[in-house]
């Protein structure tokens, strides 16, 4: 069996110039702009709305967003915003996402997603958020299609802190990990343990079983979405 070839966007704010940058006064300069391993599945840099963000450093060079004014329950109005396109039909394998709190933060995050601009951001996660770094991985998001009147395929996160009393959530890395949609991987975990003999039963967005092997397209497999909350 042929191995899926993975493709990667990884936000870190590394502190260097870039063509986008945030900076503050009370902070350091970091870039907003992902590192992509391929040209064919990039970011754009993340959006931050309604609430203030300024870089400061974790390790030399390296940089977390610090952000406030997080509100007690989760609002439409307070969000950061991350989008990615892909030239090819590419599933969403794992989105893994570094963050922490101050001590009177937001005791909570809850993320949104969509693997096709046409849908509009549904809710995958709403997690705890502890005082010392931590990773959120969300698994089996679906494959982006590229649909007839579009040249590439686009996915949208969105994050949104709130349930704290004033103190800053902090934003270390983003990562985005994809592979081909006909690929049978599921996720990071899953395709490191997995069994070369493994194989899986795709159905359609109806429930139809399908047989042979599976055209690019929306197939769900056997695994369902995973929410795994790592501390490191």
């Amino acid at each position: 069996m042929a191995v899926a070839q993975s493709y990667t966007i990884e936000y870190q704010w590394l502190n260097q110039a870039c063509g986008t940058v945030l900076n503050c006064n009370e902070g350091c300069t970091a870039c907003n702009i992902p590192e992509a391993s391929s040209q064919l599945f990039f970011g754009t840099n993340m959006a931050w709305i309604g609430v203030p963000v300024c870089p400061h450093p974790v390790t030399t060079g390296d940089n977390a967003i610090y952000s406030n004014a997080w509100p007690a329950i989760p609002s439409a109005n307070h969000y950061g915003l991350v989008s990615g396109l892909s030239m090819i039909p590419l599933q969403v394998d794992s989105i893994i996402i570094r963050h922490r709190r101050e001590q009177a933060g937001p005791q909570r995050l809850k993320v949104g997603f969509t693997s096709n601009v046409n849908e509009p951001v549904v809710e995958v996660a709403d997690v705890s958020v502890g005082v010392e770094f931590e990773n959120t991985v969300l698994t089996d998001l679906g494959c982006m299609p590229i649909l007839n009147n579009m040249a590439y395929g686009t996915f949208q996160l969105k994050v949104q802190a709130y349930q704290g009393n004033g103190g800053n959530w902090h934003l270390d890395e983003i990562r985005v990990v994809g592979s081909t949609c006909s690929s049978l991987t599921t996720g990071i975990e899953s395709y490191q343990d997995r069994p070369l003999n493994t194989s899986t039963t795709y159905v359609d967005v109806l429930g139809r079983p399908v047989s042979g092997v599976p055209a690019p397209g929306v197939y769900i497999g056997s695994g369902q979405r995973r929410v795994v909350q790592l501390d490191h």
